[in-house]
């Protein structure tokens, strides 16, 4: 059989498993060669395959399954797929690949002739499901394609094969999910006959329907997860694996009744004029609390398959809540997946919407580019936060396989994102060049050695096979920490080097890293061209990386950094720091923040931020103490006490609401706590609460003495203030504002928010976002926003 056919075979054998759906590009007449071998380069997709086959034959946990083309995370999962072919399906030693063989495509054949091996197995062959053929070839003419694969990949799309394009059983499952919840307009009404659209305005019409309709049905489908499945395992799941499956799905609701509503008050215009994209716009940073659903999904659904592996209690109760559900068509975890796909289709909903009302110019619906830019720039930044997830992983990874780490960079803070990594030659100083593993990160350049010798190593050539010259332990490859460069203080010098006393032979093919602060160099010598390019590109990108050209063009201090704040936004085009770490760049003199391809963008620097004073304050601070006179008082938990407040605005605040109604406040004026207090005849009066120092008591008249103002509050809830004042027959009945518990843990997601922890106390301070779902609270010295449907207001008359 020609090679050609046979990786063709191979394609249609992956189909017929099932790891690829029929329209996946390896399914159709375009694929090419170098298509199946990116697919498989990782080794997620053939340990993938495995569990297909078998799927108590492989852990997928064991496995990293977005390396993020990390070589020795890639080269892991290949060896555990190799390791488990040959102790779990019986495959000989002699027919397994060089882990190298496939990640670096130097014989693709070889991986050929073990897939056929494993495709026509015993066990592989117990699910009825043909093989394809065991035949190498032997036809010179048809090795050229194998010959070409190396600089095909190395010329070909980057990426790991696993894009929007990869779509087996799973994701078409998760896409008939999202179909069967009536989110999907277009396929749930496709069979239904339509009459053309008889005019623009009708299209436009459409679309909104199609965006309001399905807001109302995914708000249903959150809804159904919290009544039909979330409640019903609290009685046999606890909180933390409650909170790992499900992660913010109550909030994810509460979110989007309040968008759903106030697109449904925009449709129907009567929204305050609000409009379409006004909602999306006005909501955009709290879906950002998306980031982190989205990260954690598969740590979600690999929770729940532990559930339904080790409880079985849980397992009846998940399958009895999935029958309750759509006739148990799908299963809870592909329910999971429903949020994800939604948020990511946001700004193609609005890219519609806004290509049908581009004929008005005054359109009704508002600013649709600009919501569809921010729900485009919130569908990056959560894409960007899942990576990061990823990175931070991989970094984790690598932490545990690196012995000896120091430290000062044994932290991702320290180390930055890993750039590259692989085997090459170094020599430093006048030490023998050595071969070494090499971590390119953001910040450094980790140099090691492997703690376990790599049979391959011993090969003259690559048709001898490792695996067949005994065992290798994956575990077992470890690294051993050697050395490591600090790259913000170096260059590339591409001179051809030579070593102390040697020659330039066999150095065609290196470059020197220069250490600028002690003059160190190293030598880093690479097996071909290609290998040095990639090198020193990997290398010379993170220095420039460090040192951006506009610190020196234009006087900045520029250093990437890790923004705490999901809501922070770039100076120069608004738009959201993407991800999780080191999201963008910010000035150490003119505090300018932003996107490294908004660096273009800037201009000089000014110097000191504007609001900053480089002058001392001509005036003395206030006294370190807030209260003069009333020494730390400690009242932020009490919802009568609104720190300071003037006279006027305490009776604004007070003078229509019912009698009884007081608050406790600190006059500047007076430079006193005052009690105010709401009486009859929409009258406010105002009293002052004196401290006794020597006593250190606090009072209204010399009548009575308290020990602390919550004491004094608690006294003339109960007692008339008629003892203090002749004429004021009035307790204080009810303070100002509110206290609610919290039922639903809540996350926010930017410094205007507040987060909640279930059985919190919140004082509520405005109701002024009622309309839109929010209440303003607060708890201890944090204030911010948080959903109203997360608390219980308590009864504080």
């Amino acid at each position: 059989m020609a090679a050609e056919e046979q990786w063709a075979q191979c394609c249609e054998w992956l189909k017929r498993v099932g790891l690829i759906g029929s329209d996946h590009l390896l399914a159709s007449n375009q694929a090419r060669l170098s298509d199946l071998c990116r697919f498989l380069r990782d080794g997620v997709m053939l340990c993938k395959l495995l569990h297909l086959l078998d799927k108590n034959s492989i852990d997928l946990r064991s496995i990293n399954q977005r390396p993020q083309k990390a070589q020795f995370l890639c080269l892991k999962n290949i060896s555990i797929f190799l390791q488990t072919c040959e102790h779990n399906f019986g495959i000989h030693k002699d027919d397994l690949f060089d882990p190298e063989m496939l990640f670096e495509s130097l014989d693709f054949k070889k991986v050929l002739h073990t897939l056929s091996r494993l495709s026509n197995c015993p066990r592989a062959q117990r699910l009825h499901i043909q093989g394809f053929s065991e035949e190498r070839c032997q036809n010179g003419g048809d090795n050229e394609i194998y010959e070409t694969l190396f600089r095909d990949m190395a010329n070909g799309p980057a990426g790991d094969g696993q894009g929007p394009g990869i779509k087996g059983q799973e994701a078409a499952d998760d896409l008939t999910i999202y179909s069967d919840l009536n989110l999907d307009y277009r396929r749930q009404n496709a069979t239904i006959p339509r009459p053309e659209a008889p005019d623009i305005s009708r299209k436009r019409d459409l679309c909104l329907q199609e965006l309001v309709e399905t807001e109302h049905n995914y708000v249903e489908a959150l809804n159904m997860l919290c009544r039909k499945f979330l409640e019903p395992l609290r009685r046999v799941l606890n909180e933390e694996q409650i909170k790992k499956i499900f992660g913010k799905i109550p909030e994810l609701s509460t979110i989007h009744q309040v968008l759903h509503k106030g697109l449904k008050e925009a449709q129907n215009n009567n929204s305050a004029g609000k409009t379409i994209a006004d909602v999306f716009l006005e909501n955009q940073e709290r879906l950002i609390i998306y980031a982190e659903y989205c990260a954690n999904l598969a740590a979600a659904q690999q929770e729940l398959e532990d559930v339904m592996n080790n409880n079985e209690e849980a397992k009846n109760l998940i399958q009895e809540c999935q029958n309750e559900v759509n006739e148990g068509r799908h299963q809870l975890k592909g329910y999971l997946v429903v949020p994800l796909q939604r948020i990511l289709k946001y700004h193609l909903l609005l890219q519609e919407l806004d290509r049908h009302s581009q004929p008005y110019s005054n359109s009704d619906l508002g600013d649709l580019k600009s919501a569809h830019e921010a729900m485009k720039d919130l569908a990056e930044y959560i894409n960007e936060a899942k990576r990061d997830k990823e990175m931070l992983q991989i970094i984790q990874d690598l932490q545990s396989s690196i012995l000896d780490m120091p430290s000062e960079i044994n932290d991702w803070q320290n180390l930055g994102k890993l750039r590259h990594d692989g085997e090459t030659r170094i020599e430093r100083h006048s030490d023998p060049v050595r071969k070494r593993y090499v971590f390119i990160f953001d910040k450094v350049m980790v140099i090691c050695s492997k703690q376990t010798k790599r049979l391959s190593g011993l090969f003259l050539g690559h048709s001898v096979n490792r695996w067949s010259l005994g065992e290798v332990s994956v575990e077992d490859e470890k690294y051993i920490f050697k050395d490591w460069v600090k790259l913000e203080n170096c260059h590339i010098d591409n001179s051809v080097a030579a070593g102390q006393g040697g020659s330039t032979k066999g150095r065609h093919n290196s470059f020197l890293l220069v250490v600028d602060v002690n003059k160190a160099a190293y030598t880093i010598l690479t097996k071909d061209s290609d290998s040095k390019e990639r090198w020193m590109k990997h290398i010379s990108d993170a220095i420039e990386y460090l040192n951006p050209a506009k610190n020196r063009e234009m006087e900045h201090t520029f250093s990437i950094t890790t923004f705490s704040r999901p809501t922070t936004r770039c100076m120069i085009c608004n738009k959201l720091l993407k991800g999780t770490i080191f999201q963008g760049y910010r000035c150490s003199r003119c505090e300018m923040v932003v996107h490294r391809s908004c660096l273009d963008g800037v201009q000089r620097c000014e110097g000191r931020a504007r609001h900053e004073s480089p002058i001392p304050p001509s005036h003395p601070r206030r006294p370190s103490e807030p209260y003069p006179g009333y020494g730390n008082l400690q009242l932020m938990n009490f919802p009568w006490w609104v720190e300071r407040m003037t006279r006027e605005e305490a009776k604004r605040q007070l003078e229509l609401l019912p009698d009884g109604t007081f608050l406790i406040r600190w006059s500047e004026r007076h430079q006193k706590l005052v009690l105010s207090l709401k009486v009859k005849h929409d009258d406010v009066k105002h009293m002052r609460i004196l401290k006794h120092e020597e006593a250190n008591s606090f009072y209204l008249s010399e009548v009575r003495y308290f020990r602390t103002v919550e004491a004094l509050v608690n006294y003339y809830r109960q007692n008339s203030l008629s003892e203090c004042f002749s004429d004021l027959f009035s307790t204080l009945s009810r303070p100002l504002y509110d206290t609610a518990v919290v039922k639903f843990s809540y996350q926010g997601p930017g410094a205007n928010y507040l987060s909640l922890e279930l059985d919190d106390r919140v004082i509520i301070i405005s109701h002024d976002g009622e309309s839109t779902g929010w209440w303003k609270g607060r708890i201890g010295n944090r204030v911010g926003y948080f959903p109203k449907e997360f608390v219980q207001v308590e009864n504080n008359f």
